[in-house]
């Protein structure tokens, strides 16, 4: 019996509800203080989307606003008004504008950031389940040293071709870069993490390039294949090559050399045209801005929003023959552009004679042996704008009038209103004959 008792006292014991809550609740608090770091950097991560998200519902404003009032890197838009030219997206300048202020800062902060709540769910997750593997293979003092660096260096690449980032998925995949560094360079230790998870994030960074290819969503990539070189050369180096150097060393080592010189260069991209023309739009004085207009299209031909102000900022400095040639420069680079097209022939109409046969020796040496091609483009496009009619009368026009081939100079005679015997503008003889002369007086 005492035997049987001491047997039913054990099953007891492992079988006890209350016991077995307790060492699962041991055993979670055992997992909070081995990874302190990691969920550290997930709770600022939720807690500055919350804040973000409270902001904006209280005081009626977009989300993404209030996003970058709290340090968040976004390429925003903005459109330059030309005379005379529809607004259109080529005319408009985008980038980081908050981070071409000089705001280096952001470049840390923004990796907090998510666009939306899936965005911050799946970051989180991941870096959830990888990121305490890693923290418990290194410890939180050399997870801090390597997370604190993988969370802005991913980034600086996007940034440094002049586009707004955020999230911590560049962290993310410098974590998974380093466990696979682990199981690749650490001959002494087993591998912390399963070929089947390795693949698993593997597997997600490919879709994240298939979507993309796909036009189904729009993913930066770039950061991710950084984040996860930058995670493989770490484990590398530690494990590998240098094991003598700690890794709180390179870390140290690796923001004097990339750190804090990436972050004044890419809130100073001399080397993106963009960045230039926006400059020019925040200078005080008009020779600055003329001068970060060259210095744009020297960086980047293709922006024709910079060869409009341009043109503009040199017409009014030298004369109008002075934004005529930029026109023309500015067209021989983009050929199909039609908003330095329309500029063009608005320039034309506002040369005297004398003018115009110094614009067409211009236009000569841009344009070659194509220069009476294009000549005539500029002159020949008249654009005319037909009355409303009422709609029992649209059957009732008239033949059809080719302008393609007319100049400015040329007069043309238009039979108008349309003779029909269901008109109702039908006229006598006389009136018709009179209208036929006021038209052909005026000159299209």
């Amino acid at each position: 019996m005492p035997c049987f008792k001491g047997i039913r006292l054990v099953e007891s014991s492992q079988t006890d509800p209350k016991r077995i809550s307790g060492r699962s609740f041991q055993l979670e608090l055992d997992w909070i203080r081995r990874t302190p770091v990691t969920l550290e950097t997930l709770i600022i991560a939720v807690v500055l989307y919350a804040s973000c998200a409270f902001q904006a519902t209280a005081e009626h404003r977009r989300f993404d606003e209030i996003q970058r009032d709290w340090g968040a890197i976004q390429t925003q838009h903005r459109s330059e008004p030309h005379e005379g030219v529809r607004r259109t997206r080529e005319s408009e300048i985008q980038g980081p504008f908050e981070l071409w202020n000089g705001e280096w800062w952001r470049v840390p902060l923004t990796a907090f950031h998510h666009h939306h709540l899936s965005h911050l769910l799946l970051s989180s997750l991941g870096l959830l389940y990888f990121g305490r593997i890693l923290e418990r293979l290194w410890g939180r003092f050399r997870m801090a040293c390597f997370l604190f660096s993988a969370i802005s260096i991913p980034n600086l690449l996007e940034l440094a071709g002049g586009h707004g980032v955020m999230g911590l998925s560049g962290a993310l995949y410098a974590v998974l870069g380093g466990l696979a560094g682990q199981r690749a360079f650490d001959h002494e230790h087993p591998p912390a993490l399963s070929i089947e998870g390795l693949f698993c994030g593997l597997s997600v960074m490919a879709l994240g390039f298939l979507t993309t290819a796909w036009d189904a969503v729009s993913v930066s990539n770039r950061p991710h294949v950084v984040g996860f070189v930058y995670g493989m050369a770490a484990a590398w180096l530690c494990y590998q090559r240098f094991r003598q150097i700690s890794l709180p060393r390179f870390v140290t080592i690796l923001l004097c050399l990339i750190l804090i010189p990436g972050f004044l260069l890419v809130a100073n991209p001399f080397w993106i045209g963009r960045y230039h023309w926006y400059r020019a739009t925040v200078q005080r004085t008009p020779p600055s801005a003329e001068r970060a207009l060259e210095r744009a299209i020297q960086r980047d031909p293709s922006l024709t929003g910079a060869w409009l102000s341009l043109a503009e900022a040199s017409g009014k400095r030298e004369g109008i023959l002075k934004s005529w040639q930029q026109l023309i420069t500015g067209l021989a680079a983009n050929p199909s552009s039609e908003s330095l097209i329309e500029s063009a022939r608005r320039l034309w109409r506002h040369l005297d004679l004398h003018q115009r046969d110094e614009a067409k020796v211009m236009l000569g040496s841009a344009f070659g042996s194509r220069a009476e091609i294009w000549l005539n483009s500029i002159r020949s496009t008249v654009e005319v704008s037909a009355p409303l009619l009422p709609e029992y009368h649209t059957n009732h026009l008239g033949a059809e009038i080719d302008l393609s081939g007319l100049s400015l100079d040329q007069k043309v005679k238009l039979d108008w209103p349309p003779q029909t015997p269901e008109s109702p503008w039908k006229q006598s003889p006389q009136e018709n004959l009179e209208g036929n002369q006021a038209v052909e007086g005026e000159s299209l």
